[in-house]
């Protein structure tokens, strides 16, 4: 015969109702009477600086200027075309030589040209490519929708 666990003891002072708590919540009007708030309940505070490495995949997005002269190496390469912009593009994963991990999507006929023509050529993927000298950015002008001019960069492997 199974035996019913006992109902833990509440202090019924130290344990506020949906609606006390909905009112409490309604009343909070900065970050610092939240944060207080929190912690008066003995909530555990966590930053995103905590748990970035328990939340997607472990690779931060970066602008390519980033990797400007900076090694890294290819963990992963996806690609397609978006649907947003019918547009092919690359998607990478790198490990730099500064130890971080990051990602990137190239729209571009630089980068992402060189990956699928590095691809075609030699018949592999490009994960485990090293680029010794990281990124070369190519600095041009072109004309908007409206004729304007306005300044672009692509960015190359840097062969150097």
């Amino acid at each position: 015969m199974a035996t019913k666990k006992p109902a833990p003891a509440s202090d019924e002072n130290a344990v506020m109702t949906r609606t006390q708590r909905m009112e409490a919540l309604a009343e909070l009007d900065s970050f610092d009477a939240a944060v207080a708030y929190l912690n008066s309940h003995d909530v555990e505070l966590v930053t995103t600086d905590d748990v970035a490495d328990l939340l997607g995949d472990g690779y931060t997005y970066v602008d390519k200027n980033a990797l400007v002269n900076i090694p890294f190496v290819i963990v992963d390469v996806s690609g397609g075309e978006s649907k947003t912009y019918g547009v092919p593009y690359v998607m990478v994963k790198a490990v730099t030589a500064t130890n971080k991990r990051v990602k990137f999507t190239d729209f571009g006929a630089g980068f992402r040209q060189e990956i699928e023509t590095f691809e075609t050529r030699s018949g592999r993927s490009a994960v485990g490519m090293v680029a010794k000298g990281g990124l070369s950015p190519s600095h041009y002008t072109v004309e908007d929708a409206k004729g304007n001019e306005i300044n672009a960069t692509t960015y190359y492997l840097n062969l150097a």
